[in-house]
């Protein structure tokens, strides 16, 4: 049922064929270690990311810039990962290219530095939204754009797909933009 959005395999219900990572930027914004390289309960930001898509889609891609590659070489093969290299040239510029690329449809695209707070909640407001049968739908929080997005279909060139944003509950999901953004996620997560 590819292009209805589910995906049944034993024992998992997918939600998406394929789920991208968008790790194309420096992100260098806490010193010289990018920013969803650090931890929050012991675990790197981009690997919660990856835990996340591996329970709601049958592939994972991951964009990021050659430079960068060789920081996921270490989780490439325990999640079979597919690299899309871009040049790092913006996330919108990035994303493009990217969709560009992937094959299966639908499609959800996390930001590498989404921590997701409430995952239950994430997942219901996710397949509330797809039964609106848009093409595109960008999720929002409390502090603006969240970095998720589903896309349906593949959009054809220079195709704009039938959008719809939808705002997700409070606390829902945080993006690691500062270093108190950081500091406030290890807090949640302690709770």
């Amino acid at each position: 049922m590819e292009g209805r959005g589910m995906h049944n395999s034993p024992g998992n219900r997918k939600l998406f064929m394929s789920g991208l990572i968008m790790a194309g930027g420096s992100g260098k914004r806490f010193g010289d270690q990018l920013k969803f390289m650090h931890e929050i309960s012991g675990k790197p930001i981009i690997k919660m990311v990856l835990e996340f898509l591996s329970k709601v889609s049958c592939s994972i891609y991951l964009c990021t810039r050659f430079d960068e590659m060789k920081i996921f070489r270490g989780i490439q093969n325990e999640n079979k990962i597919h690299f899309i290299l871009t040049e790092g040239r913006g996330y919108v510029q990035d994303l493009r290219s990217s969709v560009a690329m992937i094959e299966r449809f639908p499609l959800i695209v996390m930001g590498g530095d989404s921590v997701i707070l409430k995952e239950d909640d994430l997942i219901r407001k996710i397949m509330e939204s797809m039964a609106l049968g848009k093409d595109e739908i960008s999720f929002f929080n409390e502090h603006g754009a969240s970095e998720i997005t589903i896309i349906r279909r593949k959009p054809g060139i220079k195709e704009s797909l039938d959008y719809e944003n939808v705002m997700l509950g409070p606390g829902c999901i945080m993006n690691i933009n500062t270093r108190e953004d950081l500091e406030n996620a290890r807090k949640i997560y302690r709770k």
